[in-house]
């Protein structure tokens, strides 16, 4: 409880981030991670979660933490927030999304670029499908067998030789998640209603706005559309 309040109010290396400027409100004071601090203590803050072997779903706190995201050998950084931009250029490969977590915001355009971002670093993975990424190649569903290997798949995640992506908003609940759903219905061949079910039991506290859910549902049936041409 107390690592808690300390970690909400710390405000030595203020960030203040521009966000949703139509809502008209202010990210300030986001917790710099201090790299000399305690890697342990980097590790305990670092709330982000993995989805799948190397593809971790978390919030602006973990993007700042570098420790953590060095010690799990995360190489790329998917940001979907308003306003920002890269806080470390030097150190990870970033794509910033700007979109504001609202039903009205179309999410939906962002799934070729988001999706294609992700794969450039999972299909680097021992197990995971092989070939050129892209929502309009109709060949790369994963077979049930192969599905269920990648999920199974045990931590050879620590091989120093693999590396990982990040995929980050505020909270790690509506905009990152709905991007991790679009790439697990892509490359996974999971409906809409099972890529969110499948996020929620890896993450409780996923849960896209309504907005982002029916354009995920409109994303399944294109799919759906494009595998029966």
């Amino acid at each position: 409880m107390l690592q808690s309040l300390t970690n909400a109010i710390r405000s030595s290396y203020p960030i203040v981030y521009t966000y949703g400027t139509g809502r008209g409100f202010l990210h300030r004071n986001i917790w710099y991670h201090d790299p000399t601090e305690n890697l342990e203590k980097s590790l305990e803050s670092f709330t982000a979660t993995e989805i799948l072997p190397h593809l971790w779903l978390g919030n602006i706190w973990d993007a700042h933490n570098v420790p953590a995201l060095q010690h799990h050998n995360i190489t790329h950084i998917l940001t979907i927030i308003t306003g920002v931009t890269p806080s470390y250029p030097d150190k990870f490969h970033y794509l910033h999304i700007d979109a504001m977590d609202v039903p009205s915001q179309k999410i939906k355009p962002f799934f070729r670029e988001s999706t294609d971002f992700i794969h450039s670093v999972m299909h680097k993975i021992p197990g995971h499908a092989k070939g050129k990424y892209s929502l309009t190649n109709q060949s790369l569903r994963m077979d049930n067998a192969t599905n269920e290997k990648l999920e199974n798949t045990t931590k050879n995640a620590e091989n120093e030789n693999i590396e990982g992506i990040l995929v980050h908003c505020v909270q790690g609940k509506s905009r990152s998640a709905s991007l991790v759903a679009a790439y697990l219905m892509v490359q996974n061949g999971k409906s809409a209603t099972e890529a969110i079910d499948f996020l929620q039991e890896k993450r409780s506290l996923v849960d896209p706005n309504t907005g982002f859910r029916q354009e995920l549902f409109e994303f399944e049936q294109e799919l759906k559309e494009r595998q029966m041409e």
